[in-house]
Parts: C-alpha cells; sequence; structure tokens
C-alpha cells in the first residue's frame, strides 16, 4: 500500500508526537510539510529529541536532521518543508504533495474553517465546535462509518480513552447510566504560578494543586454513540502531573449481574485488544504507562465491582501519546477507504459488458464515436471508426437481427449537410465486409416505418445501418429522458450498446440513454472500447507501486493544468511538462508540484515562418517556450522513462505540423517503441497521431481527448463525474437492489441517476 502523503498544521504537544510517531513508522507515512510560526529549522533536531514526557523519542530519529534552509531540513533521509503562516488559505499544502492534514493547532475546529486548508482531508485533533456538523471518528468505536468526509475530528483524548470502553461494555450489557471523573495531568494551557484575569480555576498553580475542571467528553461520547445520549455525565480534575490520565468511570448496567471479570474478557478477546483495549493487572502507576498506544487500559487492580449491576472502571492512558496514535489509526482507515474508492471508480459492472448481453434476434442501437479528422475534405484518420469494428462484429455473430450504429461528426446547429456522415457508410462497409445503409432522416418517425418495412420484406435481417449525425437534433445535447426525442431514439433498439469513449464524458441522449416511464427490460452496456479503455487506464490508475510518468505536452495550459493537478497526487508518480505548457508557466501555475519536471530547453524562433530558422534557447525561470524540446529536455525526459514502469503521455512536444518541430515528439516515439518491458498509454489526439502506422502490444493508444482527462480526473479525486462511464461503474448494493426490484427479468439493469 503507498504511503500516506501528510502534513501538520502546529506542532505543540500532539502535533509533535504525531510526527515522531509517523517518522517511526516511513513505509506507512510521509511526511512532507509541517506549518510552525516559531520552531525554527535549527531547532528541528532538538525538538525532536528530547522530551519531558517521551524519553525514547529521540530513537525516532535513524539519521541526525540535515537543515538545507531556513524552511527546509531533512529528517531520516526525507525533505521535509516548514510553513509559517496563520491563515490556512496562505499555506500551499498541495506544493509539497500533502493531501492528509493533521490539524494540531487548535484554531481551526470548524469545517469552514478547516476547508480552507489546500488539502483533501482535514483530521482535528480536538472535539469540533459544531458537532454533528463536523463529524466525529474514533478508531474501534465508529471509524468504520467514515464515508468519505473531507473534513473530521478525532475527537479528545479523553473521549478516546471512555468512548471505546463505553462501546464495548454497551453492546454486550447495555448501559443504564455512566458516570465519570477525569483525573487529568496538566496541559498547555495551564499556569506554572497563579495569574489574573481567568473565569475558572485554572488561573492557579498547576505545580501544587489539583483543579476541578470541565470536560466535553460527554458531549463527544455522544457523538459517535448517540445511543447513549442521555445516560452519561462527567467532570474533570487537573493534577500536577506533567503526563498520562486516570478515567474513573461507574457504570450501571440494564442486564443484572455484571461483574468487572465480564468486562476484562471482553477487552481480552476483542480484535482491538493491543491497540484500543489493554488489561493491568499489575501494581503500576500513572508514570508506568507513559509512552504507550493503547488508549484504553483497564487497571483490575485498581477497578471494583459495585453491587446493584454497578462496575467501578479505572482506565489509564497517555493524554498525549496513545491519543496521539489514535488520530493516526482514524487517518489510516480513512486513507484506506479513499484508497479503495479510487480504484472502484474506473471498474466496469462485468454484467453490462458486451459478452453479458442477449442479441440474439434483438435490434440493436449502438452509440459509437466516429468524429474522424479531415483534410480537405479528405479523412487523415480513420483509427476511431477501426476500433468500433470488433464490438459490431461481435453483435452481429451473436444474431442480432440489425444493428443501427449512431455517431456524431463536428459541431452542428442543426441540420447542416456538410456535416452529413452519409462519406462514412462505405469505409464502415469497407472495414466491416458488410454493406452499411444509411439513414438519412434521423431520429424519426420517418426513419421507425422504413426500418419497419425493411424488415416486415425480410431486407432488414442481419442489416447494419448509419444514423444521420445524431446532433442534426437539438434535443440531443440538451438531454431529457422523458421528451419525445428520447423517447423516440429509444424505439430504435431493444438492446442499446454505448462504445463511444471519446464522448462519453458528455451528458448527451443517446450517451446516457436511461430508460423513459415504467419501460426497465431493455438491455443496456458498453462494448468492447470502452472496455478496452478503462482496463488501460485501470493499469495507469491503479499502480499499486509502480513507478508512473505523466508526459505531458500540448499549447493550452488552461487544458492541461487540471490533469497536472490530478496527476502529481497520485504515488509514485513523476510529471515532466514539454512543449508550449512551458510557456509563461510560472505566471499560470505559480505552486509547482515537488513532483512536477519543466523542459530546460528547447528550439524555437520568432514565428514559425520560413524566414526564421529554429534557434536554441535554454528555458530560464520558464519564461519563454520553443516551437520543440531540446537536447537537455530529450534526456531528462529518456531519464524519467527509464525510470518508470507506466508511461501516459497526453499532448505532443512540439509542433508536430512543422517537420522542423517534430524531431523531438518523434525521438520519443522510436524511445517509447523500444519500451518493450513497459506499459504505455497515448492519450489521443495528435499524440496518437505519431503513433499511426505502428504496432506494439505495450503501447495502447487511446480514442479519448477530454473524456480521458475527465475520466483520470474523476478517479484521482474520487468523483464519478464521467456521465456515460457512471452508468457503467460497480454497482453499490443499494444500485443492485434498487434495480433488482424494478426488473426482476434482468437483475443488473441500473435505471438510477448520472453523476452530473
Amino acid at each position: 500500500m503507498p504511503a500516506i502523503k501528510v502534513g501538520i498544521n502546529g506542532v505543540g504537544r500532539i502535533g509533535k508526537m504525531v510526527l515522531l510517531q509517523m517518522l517511526a513508522d516511513p513505509e506507512k507515512y510521509e511526511v512532507l510539510a509541517v506549518n510552525s510560526t516559531s520552531l525554527m529549522a535549527e531547532e528541528v533536531e532538538d525538538y525532536l529529541c528530547y522530551d519531558s514526557s517521551h524519553k525514547y523519542s529521540r530513537q525516532n530519529l535513524k539519521e541526525k536532521v540535515t537543515v538545507v534552509g531556513p524552511d527546509d531540513v531533512i529528517i531520516n533521509g526525507r525533505p521535509l518543508k516548514i510553513f509559517r503562516s496563520r491563515k490556512a488559505e496562505e499555506i500551499p499544502w498541495r506544493s509539497v504533495g500533502v493531501e492528509y492534514l493533521l490539524e494540531c493547532t487548535g484554531a481551526f475546529l470548524t469545517t469552514e474553517k478547516a476547508e480552507k486548508h489546500d488539502v483533501d482531508y482535514v483530521i482535528m485533533s480536538a472535539p469540533p465546535s459544531k458537532c454533528p456538523v463536523t463529524p466525529t471518528f474514533i478508531y474501534g468505536v465508529n471509524h468504520d462509518k467514515y464515508a468519505g468526509q473531507k473534513v473530521v475530528s478525532a475527537s479528545s483524548c479523553t473521549t478516546n480513552c471512555m468512548a471505546p470502553a463505553l462501546r464495548i461494555i454497551n453492546d454486550a450489557f447495555g448501559v443504564k447510566s455512566a458516570f465519570f471523573t477525569t483525573i487529568h495531568a496538566t496541559t498547555g494551557s495551564q499556569n506554572c504560578v497563579d495569574v489574573i484575569n481567568k473565569k475558572n480555576r485554572t488561573h492557579r498553580s498547576i505545580i501544587n494543586n489539583m483543579i476541578p475542571h470541565s470536560t466535553g467528553a460527554s458531549k463527544s461520547v455522544n457523538a459517535v454513540l448517540p445511543q447513549l445520549e442521555g445516560k452519561i455525565y462527567g467532570t474533570s480534575v487537573r493534577v500536577p502531573t506533567i503526563n498520562c490520565s486516570l478515567l474513573d468511570l461507574n457504570v450501571t448496567f440494564e442486564q443484572e449481574d455484571v461483574k468487572l471479570e465480564q468486562i476484562e474478557d471482553l477487552f481480552r478477546k476483542s480484535r482491538y485488544f493491543g491497540h484500543v483495549y489493554g488489561v493491568n493487572d499489575k501494581q503500576l502507576t500513572s508514570v508506568d504507562f507513559l509512552t504507550t498506544v493503547t488508549p484504553s487500559i483497564l487497571d483490575m487492580k485498581a477497578s471494583m465491582n459495585m453491587g446493584l449491576n454497578t462496575v467501578k472502571m479505572m482506565l489509564w492512558y497517555d493524554n498525549e501519546w496513545s491519543y496521539s496514535a489514535q488520530c493516526l489509526r482514524v487517518m489510516s482507515s480513512m486513507f484506506e477507504v479513499n484508497l479503495a474508492k479510487k480504484t472502484q471508480v474506473f471498474k466496469l459492472a462485468p454484467e453490462l459488458g458486451l459478452r453479458a448481453l442477449d442479441f440474439d434476434n434483438k435490434k440493436v442501437l449502438a452509440r459509437f464515436d466516429f468524429n474522424v479528422p479531415m483534410d480537405d475534405g479528405k479523412v487523415t484518420d480513420d483509427f476511431r471508426i477501426k476500433s468500433a469494428i470488433p464490438s459490431i462484429q461481435y453483435m452481429l455473430g451473436q444474431g442480432a437481427r440489425r444493428v443501427v450504429l449512431v455517431c456524431h461528426f463536428g459541431r452542428p446547429k442543426g441540420a447542416d449537410k456538410k456535416l452529413s456522415v452519409e462519406f462514412m457508410c462505405p469505409m464502415i462497409s469497407d472495414l466491416l465486409g458488410k454493406k452499411v445503409q444509411f439513414l438519412e432522416d434521423g431520429v424519426s418517425q420517418k426513419t421507425l416505418d422504413r426500418l419497419a418495412a425493411e424488415e416486415g420484406s425480410g431486407e432488414g435481417a442481419g442489416a447494419v445501418y448509419l444514423l444521420e449525425n445524431i446532433r442534426f437534433h437539438p434535443e440531443e445535447t440538451k438531454y431529457d429522458p422523458l421528451n419525445d426525442f428520447s423517447k423516440m431514439y429509444q424505439q430504435l433498439g431493444d438492446v442499446i450498446v454505448a462504445d463511444c469513449f471519446g464522448c462519453v464524458h458528455r451528458k448527451h441522449t443517446s450517451i446516457v440513454h436511461l430508460n423513459s416511464g415504467d419501460d426497465y427490460q431493455k438491455q443496456f452496456g458498453y462494448g468492447f472500447l470502452i472496455e478496452e479503455e478503462c482496463d488501460a487506464l485501470g493499469k495507469l490508475l491503479d499502480n499499486r507501486g509502480r513507478k508512473v510518468l505523466g508526459i505531458m505536452g500540448g499549447a493550452k495550459i488552461a487544458d492541461k493544468q487540471p490533469m497536472i493537478e490530478c496527476l502529481s497526487k497520485m504515488d509514485n508518480t513523476k510529471i515532466f511538462v514539454g512543449g508550449g505548457l512551458t510557456r509563461g508557466w510560472n505566471d499560470k501555475f505559480p505552486n509547482t508540484p515537488s513532483n512536477v519536471v519543466l523542459a530546460r530547453d528547447a528550439y524555437g524562433a520568432k514565428d514559425l515562418s520560413k524566414e526564421s530558422p529554429p534557434q536554441y534557447m535554454k528555458l530560464e525561470g520558464t519564461d519563454g517556450g520553443g516551437f520543440d524540446i531540446g537536447p537537455s529536455g530529450l534526456r531528462d525526459l529518456m531519464a524519467a522513462i527509464d525510470e518508470a514502469d507506466v508511461i501516459f503521455w497526453n499532448g505532443c512536444l512540439g509542433v508536430i505540423e512543422d517537420p522542423r518541430y517534430r524531431v523531438g515528439s518523434s525521438m520519443i516515439v522510436d524511445y517509447l517503441t523500444s519500451q518493450t518491458g513497459k506499459q504505455v498509454i497515448i492519450g489521443g489526439g495528435e499524440t496518437a497521431s505519431l503513433f499511426a502506422g505502428t504496432s506494439n502490444e505495450h503501447i495502447y493508444l487511446s480514442t479519448g481527448g477530454g473524456a480521458l482527462l475527465e475520466h483520470i480526473q474523476s478517479v484521482v479525486t474520487q468523483s464519478p463525474t464521467v456521465p456515460g462511464l457512471a452508468l457503467f461503474a460497480e454497482f453499490n448494493e443499494r444500485e443492485r437492489k434498487m434495480s433488482s426490484e424494478r426488473s426482476p427479468a434482468r437483475k443488473h439493469v441500473w435505471a438510477g441517476g448520472v453523476s452530473n
């Protein structure tokens, strides 16, 4: 499993504890940055090595801390950035790759405040100010309820001691009521000597006083165990010890004859024993529980049976170290859930695949992407049409009564004969080895009547038709499952197939094609092309420890910036940027992620005219950009290719229309062609045209443009926003149940909504 990329806001007691624990487990955690206005780089080593409570903290530093700058150090061989800002929105967490932030300042305890941090997820190390607006999760109690929320709270140290104990005994015996006093060690909010202007007794010296103090633990317990609301009451006493606290918890049970020994047995048999639960049967004191990672340790020597179904439970907890361990467990469980979601987004439901559909004697309506490039009236690349042939052949081979092919061409505003798709009929016929007839009237009653007449006369048996440009109909791009166009469109087939990966990101009628009304008996599915595209992208996105290289070129940074940001968040990923994207890079992308590398040089000129010969230039500060990548950039890129296991290339590295500036891109084509031991994915468009005429098993040429980019973004951001693919995404139990209830005859038909 990849390491969690972590940042820490505030390195006080809890911030320091979580940092030390993560340093001890470098395979699981990669701490990339901390934010502290007071910690200087040269002070980091001493601050981490020496601690009044935790004597073994220096063992977590396996190497000497190296100071490389006023805000940069290297700890255990890894760089750590120190930010210095009190404003969350000013801290550039993403610039160093932070995804999960441990918010340890106590200053951002609402969702609204915490969301200002520029990260994917925030874990508060304190109870939230507004609960349940900000959800609370305690490991071992309700962490399994996490469902992808961005901002959560790990509650308090006392609640992390009490809630697990209450959870396990309530499940077993039923809690009637509980009263507690937490005998709590001093905290940083207290004073060494008496001070003035304080509203409660904590203005008195902690050195020689026991101080009654309020606690929010009752409210916090209700947030994670709502079934106990109104049953838990308690208070706190601060005592003059530096660390480790003791919870005096008196519980009356619903069930009779509950004994302390039964509770001990529950603790010992729990799957969380040794992590969340512990048992002490020795004559120990508070100092003996320093630097323990178990937040709820039942002291059998101090606890007792009190009769009347009541038990006094004395529970030890290190309010610094064990609580920090719990925060990390919550973060790790969040990471596992979110990582699983990433791999689920691009998994297609196999029961909607072409092989699972019944085509025998069925009328098929199949949407493809035949939007081929043209130059001077001639098709320059028929790759998209060729990619559809296997699906068409399969449907015919399975006994389809007829197949109506649907596609768009260009972006017409209503019927426009200049953009008619009739010219494709002979092309498809040649590739298919079967005549393709043209339906010039598009989606209309006239077309339905013609198909019915030809079928009745026997002429339509096993026939293949091409429907006129679907975008001649304005309703196509204004999806409404209940309008007349949508209903008529679906009358063209009993089985509706989508195999148009290049445009599945559009919420158009022929792409989404949901059933209307109460008719849930039609079959829906995806074709071989979509299956192959998602399989190839799955290898890119579900890298599982493999090194990924993204090569991003082209001219428009606005088109590629979201993709660069997404890929930069992936584990074990490096991104090389070339082509026109380097021009003015710093202005358009000021916070460059640490795993993004820019081409260092280029060949350029004033313009692309013959009178302006190519000249070599260094890209100093990426202020300028040439028309082709330079030799140093090529060497850097080839070295990155050598290191990678998976390569994804989207966007040419030069102006390939001009032979003078096609050289760099062509050299990378040759280099990738020779890399037979790697998985190479080419992201469609002009980049794919560079590979025209080549055939390599390790290179996958995608037909997708915008769909491919949006699909990758949807996976990395865990938001399945590609409408066409959302239809075919792996079902969850709710959707399966809904589908089964609606269509007993065909349980895998999904007739739910679509992600916008």
